[in-house]
């Protein structure tokens, strides 16, 4: 079986919207949303969070919608719940972006 990530997202994630803080344009994605336990606070060192912040989330995305060009403090919604942009980074394998990686902060 050979399928790709964003196979994988858009088959088993849910749909976000993607409200970009620059210019209020709306987005929709297939994307996971998931509370972030890090092991280590590596990832968080460039937030202003800290990694016992029961508000941390990830978001794992298609890379259809580049989150990592969206400027901090974009909106990011589902299922009722209100979450702000944080951190995001684009996952590649060569020069291709298999996955959008981000850290949400929940409203």
């Amino acid at each position: 079986m050979n399928i790709s990530v964003s196979e994988l997202i858009g088959k088993y994630g849910h749909e976000v919207s993607i409200t970009n803080s620059a210019n209020s344009t709306v987005q929709k994605v297939q994307a996971f949303i998931q509370p972030f336990r890090p092991n280590s606070d590596t990832y968080l060192m460039d937030t202003d969070n800290s990694s016992n912040d029961d508000g941390i989330y990830l978001y794992i995305g298609d890379p259809g919608v580049r989150l990592d060009t969206y400027p901090i403090g974009t909106q990011i919604q589902d299922d009722g719940n209100n979450y702000i942009l944080k951190k995001a980074d684009s996952i590649k394998i060569a020069e291709s972006v298999i996955y959008i990686r981000a850290i949400l902060h929940k409203n």
